[in-house]
């Protein structure tokens, strides 16, 4: 997988059962090239109505380019996607401590 951070997004998709999840990490790796480091599925933890039904969760790294696509198979598997944001934001280029003071 490219390592260009620039055109990498941090997603998570719900799903209520784990073989689901299984299914659609297994289909992402194949047909988007995401390395085995880049998905991971978690037990979702909280309230009833945080989780909304979910039972796990999918997460990891996708190319921005290839992001529909892993919508489409998400949810061809029963995934919601329950987030997406730029990896900039969670590692970004320079350290903003500084500007903080």
């Amino acid at each position: 997988m490219q390592t260009d951070e620039s055109e990498m997004r941090l997603v998570a998709f719900g799903f209520v059962e784990p073989a689901e999840a299984e299914a659609a990490v297994e289909e992402l790796r194949q047909v988007l090239d995401v390395g085995v480091q880049d998905l991971a599925i978690h037990e979702i933890a909280g309230s009833p109505e945080f989780i909304n039904g979910f039972k796990v969760a999918m997460g990891g790294r996708i190319r921005e380019t290839r992001l529909a696509d892993a919508v489409i198979v998400a949810e061809r598997h029963g995934g919601r996607m329950l987030t997406d944001i730029p990896e900039a934001w969670v590692f970004p280029a320079t350290n903003s401590s500084a500007a903080l003071g």
